[in-house]
């Protein structure tokens, strides 16, 4: 921790003071006090029926199990991975987008909204890279029967690059290669908003443990940093600073959100090591421990439903995939509309089912026996 205290002194200086302290200092005023804003939370936690304990003691899990979201997303991503018909990409990426909204909405009342709202960064990026891959490839492949420009290939340092015809193939394929992006980042997204790293650590084998550690630590990083940027920005406008408007203004901006960043990744990897989280085994070095848990949540009539939905229509985009050309797509060497197919349709069905399924999971969640 000694390297991020170092980072944040010097990106304090560099920006011409404490401007994060000023922020939050000003955030702490204009917010009640950390008792009354608990007590509201706990209210508003239990006014909330999704949080009501049952009459027995039970309390009440809503969404679907981790197992049956990451099931899911792997049949989206087999299915973004086989074709390049648009009219199949946009039927996933409408799964996906309805799998968002209802995880949104339908996860944990705190946390999942939380993890969603962490992704809007990425997401927003994703669209602008995809924005960019559209433009080099319409510039860089001059390959296709409907050309639609041509550029002088004598341009000085650029022309024997981008020089030559312009063509529809070109661009139709980085559109393609766009889409086929941004539907599986918004399934990973919904995955991410319905189950936290916490969840997906509990699946990984115990010898696996550590390595999972890494990979959330990994994966927090960015959402992290985009949260910080935020931050940044919101202190900088607290102190009149303008925003960034050259090359020059970029260190009192980076230097700052990158420390950030690292702090919460490394808070991150601390609060996990101190649960217990990558523990390699005993002091005697022979088994590893025994893992338990508070809560003991039921596989759901719904979880099943999702899960064997996830897996049919993984199946069946193999046998399609092996059986013909169902799912092939190439813009070139010529430009034709993509065909559809009624069973790559009744295939890709069964990945609506966790955003129809999410909001009516509600299972009866007791604490396990032995539990922590």
């Amino acid at each position: 921790m000694g390297n991020v205290a170092r980072a944040r002194s010097l990106s304090r200086g560099t920006i011409g003071g404490p401007s994060l302290l000023v922020a939050r200092a000003s955030a702490r005023d204009s917010s009640p006090p950390d008792e009354s804003r608990a007590e509201a939370d706990t209210a508003h936690i239990a006014a909330c029926p999704r949080n009501r304990p049952d009459r027995d003691g039970e309390d009440e899990r809503h969404g679907l199990r981790p197992m049956a979201w990451l099931l899911w997303a792997g049949a989206c991503t087999l299915a973004t991975a086989t074709t390049r018909n648009p009219l199949y990409l946009a039927l996933v990426l409408l799964c996906a987008g309805a799998a968002y909204r209802a995880a949104r909405a339908d996860g944990d009342a705190h946390d999942a909204g939380a993890r969603a709202t962490r992704w809007n960064g990425p997401l927003r990026l994703a669209a602008s890279l995809a924005l960019v891959s559209v433009l080099f490839n319409a510039l860089t492949v001059h390959a296709g029967d409907m050309v639609l420009a041509r550029i002088p290939p004598d341009i000085p340092l650029v022309g024997a690059v981008i020089g030559g015809p312009v063509t529809a193939n070109a661009l139709a394929y980085g559109l393609l290669a766009a889409l086929a992006t941004a539907t599986i980042l918004l399934v990973f997204a919904a995955a991410n908003a319905a189950v936290g790293f916490e969840e997906l650590l509990r699946l990984l084998p115990a010898p696996l443990a550590g390595f999972g550690v890494t990979l959330a630590v990994a994966f927090g990083f960015l959402p992290g940093t985009f949260a910080a940027l935020r931050e940044v920005r919101e202190a900088q406008a607290v102190r009149g600073l303008p925003p960034p408007r050259g090359m020059r203004d970029l260190p009192p901006l980076l230097l700052p959100v990158l420390a950030l960043g690292l702090e919460r990744a490394l808070s991150l990897a601390e609060a996990m090591a101190a649960r217990g989280y990558g523990m390699p085994a005993t002091d005697d070095g022979t088994r590893p421990p025994r893992r338990t848990s508070y809560r003991a949540t039921p596989w759901g009539v719904f979880d099943t439903a999702t899960a064997a939905g996830a897996i049919i229509a993984a199946v069946a985009l193999v046998a399609l995939w092996f059986g013909g050309d169902a799912l092939v797509y190439y813009p070139y060497p010529s430009l034709a509309s993509p065909p559809f197919a009624p069973a790559v349709a009744a295939a890709l069905a069964p990945l609506l089912l966790p955003a129809l399924l999410a909001p009516f999971a509600v299972a009866r969640v007791a604490p396990a026996a032995g539990g922590e």
